[in-house]
């Protein structure tokens, strides 16, 4: 079965972005994470490479990963990339000082392998930054087969499930009304199917972490985590 991203009117409507709120998002996440030139960060799920193009303009050292050899050929043009997946991510350990993951955590079946592997090649005090669903409430919404609504897990879920693989959440922003949008904008052009059911119980987060040092919080991390204007961000 076909993912919606490959429908041939997707870029039509959506741009090369993969994702609710395009690069517009895609940015506010990449200053959030705070990346400074020269940085070596893995975009993790690249698609057609609109983020990893983002973060070559920003002078970071990006390379983009994904499954797809339809997306990597766009996403070449924009800066190197690499075919693989999630699960066996094809880079040795502590090899990025940050991973973007957009809208894709919630495509896999199981998250376990995935953040292993996300943990594995990111440097300790390294920043994680993602934008996905998540669940507020209830069963996934959405048809049968794979989906990101049928993937979607609740915040807590992910968030419990980030902190068992040693990630510290710094920030959490919603964004759902971005969501809204985006699902209203693919259903008027025919790419999604209106949902059978109300979709009130999906969000968008954006979630920026931190990967934590094998002793947990050092005194200037642990600083910058619960600095007032972070704490605020997160309630």
């Amino acid at each position: 079965m076909s993912l919606p991203y490959e429908h041939p009117l997707w870029r039509t409507v959506m741009g090369e972005a993969m994702h609710p709120g395009g690069r517009a998002l895609s940015l506010r996440l990449l200053g959030l994470c705070g990346f400074s030139s020269g940085t070596a960060v893995l975009d993790a799920g690249c698609g057609g490479g609109a983020t990893l193009e983002l973060l070559q303009a920003q002078g970071v050292r990006a390379v983009g990963l994904d499954r797809s050899a339809a997306l990597l050929s766009r996403a070449a043009a924009k800066g190197p990339v690499v075919e693989g997946n999630l699960r066996h991510i094809p880079f040795g350990e502590e090899t990025f000082e940050g991973v973007i993951c957009e809208c894709v955590l919630s495509l896999q079946k199981s998250l376990f392998p995935v953040l292993g592997e996300i943990a594995r090649v990111l440097r300790r005090g390294g920043r994680f930054g993602v934008t996905d669903l998540f669940r507020r409430s209830g069963q996934p919404c959405g048809g049968e087969g794979e989906s990101c609504a049928q993937g979607a897990r609740s915040r807590k879920e992910l968030e419990t499930a980030l902190s068992e693989h040693g990630f510290a959440l710094l920030l959490f922003e919603d964004h759902s009304a971005l969501l809204r949008e985006c699902t209203a904008r693919l259903v008027w052009e025919g790419i999604l199917e209106p949902p059978r059911q109300p979709c009130r119980s999906l969000g968008y987060g954006l979630w920026v972490f931190l990967r934590k040092n094998a002793s947990g919080f050092g005194d200037a991390e642990r600083q910058e985590c619960f600095s007032p204007s972070t704490v605020e961000q997160v309630r």
